[in-house]
């Protein structure tokens, strides 16, 4: 038999808006287990919060993993142990508690089984309520931790551009320390850099410029093709605007070119039949659609001429 492996993301994918979990869900889960498959919860929360919805779900059979605090830590839901786990340094996470609350920002890390942090603020509320974790207070962050964090996350309730002008304002200090990004508008996160420690130990030079961490619901743009998760678990590949732009205006001067005998028909026609196969996997009825009239209102009179298929 092919063992298969289904990862879910809890908040906005596995979890309702009130955090339960649906009947159908559940069933769905316990017949993809009792078949012999494997299922990772991958999530952003604690390894602590992530397990009451083991708990909840009875994820205590052999193939049932978590992934948690973004990728830091994997824990074997069965056995109830950690498999592997990277951590931010113990000053890194102290000198982003510092730099936060020079902003005014709230910061809060965790430890085994308790969220940590320096003031009680509607930020932890919010939190706690959410993720049901217990959590300490305490002035020196490093007293209440019994091993490195292995993250820190920034909360801001009401202005996220405020989270934006610090994610911006400490970059340089944060290059080759830790990653940020968001995981919503709210939680500004703080890890270890674990790709460029993989990186160097395969001996593979990382390309800076070229090199981020989003989190997949805010969407990316590689290869002109935007990239992103919506809110029912479906990822869509749809043509970025600049590219699109750029066919349009590559139509016209084809036309031009036509016009003047520098390019034949047959070539166009090739060349238009090439970005329609690749338009075409992608999430793009609308885009090929309005690009097939441009292509008709160019060249109708040649493809009548030719009698040859418009678009290959």
């Amino acid at each position: 038999m092919n063992n298969k492996i289904l990862f879910a993301d809890l908040d906005r994918t596995l979890l309702c808006d009130d955090k339960s979990i649906s009947e159908k869900n559940r069933a769905a889960i316990q017949k993809m287990l009792e078949r012999g498959h494997y299922f990772v919860l991958a999530t952003g929360r604690p390894v602590e919060s992530g397990r009451i919805v083991v708990k909840d779900l009875g994820l205590t059979s052999p193939g049932c993993y978590m992934i948690a605090f973004n990728g830091a830590v994997i824990y074997d839901c069965a056995a109830d142990r950690v498999l592997y786990k990277s951590a931010l340094p113990i000053e890194v996470a102290q000198e982003i508690f510092d730099r936060a609350h020079k902003a005014g920002i709230y910061a809060q890390t965790y430890n085994t089984v308790d969220i940590v942090t320096k003031r009680h603020t509607k930020e932890l509320d919010y939190y706690v309520e959410r993720s049901h974790m217990t959590y300490k207070l305490t002035r020196r962050i490093s007293d209440c931790l019994d091993s490195e964090p292995q993250k820190v996350i920034l909360i801001h309730l009401e202005d996220d551009e405020k989270l934006k002008r610090f994610q911006k304002a400490n970059a340089a200090w944060a290059k080759g320390k830790c990653n940020s990004f968001f995981s919503c508008k709210e939680y500004l996160e703080y890890c270890l850099q674990e790709i460029r420690r993989i990186c160097a130990e395969l001996k593979i030079e990382l390309n800076e410029k070229k090199t981020r961490i989003v989190k997949l619901s805010h969407g990316f743009t590689f290869l002109k093709t935007q990239i992103y998760l919506t809110d029912t678990g479906k990822i869509l590949r749809k043509p970025c605007r600049k590219a699109v732009v750029r066919q349009r205006r590559k139509l016209v001067r084809q036309y031009r070119k036509l016009l003047a005998g520098e390019l034949s028909f047959e070539d166009i026609r090739c060349s238009y039949a090439s970005w329609r196969g690749c338009m075409e996997k992608k999430q793009a009825r609308r885009t090929i659609h309005s690009m097939n009239r441009l292509f008709d209102r160019l060249f109708i009179e040649n493809w009548q001429r030719e009698e040859v298929p418009l678009y290959g």
